[in-house]
């Protein structure tokens, strides 16, 4: 099987791929603002109502399908040929549920904004061709065709970008037009740079449908731990869509795009970290850069308490400023929570998938129990503690799992040593010569 990656080494090929999400987050810098402006504080929360759903049934649907078709490629246990139809079959039954659930929850969701209602639904449509992008992808992932799948997410950031940025220019940037510029940004490309597909029906209807009943297997097997992870990021938005108005919703999606900003670097060290770390088999590597991200994230955290409300007004316009104690909030929390995400990386590492789901699952408990409550009675302020608690939940459990099946303590994997700081300024001083 043939593939691009040649001889790269894993953590050139982790960083080609990190790179390339790090851009993808980062578009939110540049058409978060746009969006803000164009529509205001309560335009915004109502584009955020359209979105969030499907943005997460998008995300589900890659989450569900996509990796076990990569792993059955990658390591040759089926051919090509043999796993792309039927993964297209199981995803695409998917992507029919959700387009049902999005469809019955619209008027729920959206019942005072009928516009905003008829383009959720007519998004909805949209989600077969969504299973036929993420099984397309899977496939390229398990063909180790990396350098397609990194210019998907490079087209798909620079498109969202030059769609939204038109808009804005032209005067047509709407709740309904912003709505098909994102979730045609994020299908689109996918769609067209996917490549020649093996279309071809396997040779045997029982092989095919032997395939079928073992991937939806593998499928229902992972599923539990990918949703939860999932949804315990995605969650609150949708939540906050049936629990609080659109002017506070439209803050909360604000906030939350600008405490976001330093998951961007973490998320991007993870995806490095995880094939190096694991090559070498080096939890120590782990708890190392558990710790780094708190010690980095301390002085930036600090730094993002005070300009907050400052940032919130240039980026979003003054109106937005009222969202500053929400992102103050949530920027503690992606503090705390940065840790627990290498913890789980860690859990990955050491060929326990079952236990790396736990953090994820505790901290949507949290967010399922508490965002409801504090939402109804503080508004999306009580959203913001409520994220908060579940980052500190997933983080703790986190730890504790890794102090379990690693033996390294709770202290040594999130307290930074005068060690670190020695090593991270040393690092710093080279960096300037």
């Amino acid at each position: 099987m043939t593939g691009d990656a040649g001889g790269q080494s894993f953590a050139r090929i982790a960083g080609l791929r990190a790179l390339a999400n790090t851009a993808a987050a980062a578009t939110a810098l540049i058409t978060g603002p746009l969006l803000a402006r164009a529509l205001g504080v309560d335009g915004r929360g109502e584009l955020a109502a359209v979105l969030a759903p499907l943005t997460l049934a998008i995300v589900l649907l890659s989450t569900a399908s996509g990796e076990i078709m990569a792993a059955d490629i990658a390591t040759r246990r089926r051919t090509v040929a043999e796993v792309f139809l039927p993964s297209l079959l199981i995803t695409a039954a998917f992507a029919a549920i959700l387009m049902g659930v999005l469809v019955a929850l619209a008027p729920v969701l959206l019942g005072e904004h009928p516009d905003a209602k008829t383009t959720l639904v007519a998004l909805s449509l949209c989600l077969p061709l969504v299973a036929l992008q993420v099984t397309t992808r899977a496939l390229r992932q398990g063909e180790r065709r990396h350098r397609r799948v990194t210019r998907e997410a490079w087209a798909s950031a620079a498109l969202r970008v030059v769609l939204i940025a038109g808009l804005f220019v032209a005067g047509g940037l709407t709740v309904e037009s912003g709505a098909v510029a994102v979730i045609g940004g994020m299908i689109l490309p996918g769609v067209l740079l996917g490549g020649r597909l093996p279309w071809r029906w396997h040779s045997a209807a029982a092989g095919f449908w032997e395939v079928v009943r073992q991937q939806l297997a593998k499928s229902l097997r992972s599923l539990p731990g990918s949703v939860a992870s999932q949804l315990n990021l995605r969650l609150d938005q949708v939540l906050l869509v049936a629990l609080v108005n659109t002017r506070q919703l439209g803050l909360y999606v604000v906030a939350v795009s600008l405490a976001e900003i330093p998951v961007i670097g973490t998320s991007a060290l993870r995806q490095v970290l995880l094939p190096e770390a694991a090559d070498r088999r080096d939890q120590g590597m782990v708890a190392r850069a558990s710790r780094l991200v708190v010690l980095v994230g301390a002085p930036l955290l600090l730094a993002g308490l005070v300009a907050a409300g400052p940032l919130l007004g240039l980026l979003f316009g003054s109106d937005f400023e009222a969202g500053e104690r929400m992102a103050q909030i949530l920027l503690v929390g992606t503090w705390v929570g940065a840790p627990g995400g290498f913890l789980t990386t860690g859990l990955l590492i050491a060929g326990r998938p079952g236990a790396a789901s736990v953090p994820a699952v505790a901290g949507l408990a949290c967010t399922v129990v508490l965002m409801p409550l504090l939402s109804l009675e503080y508004g999306a302020i009580g959203a913001a503690w409520a994220s908060l608690a579940a980052y500190t939940t997933s983080t703790v459990v986190a730890a504790l799992l890794f102090r379990r099946v690693t033996g390294i303590g709770m202290r040594e994997a999130v307290v930074p040593t005068p060690g670190d700081v020695r090593a991270l300024l040393a690092r710093v001083r080279r960096s300037r010569g």
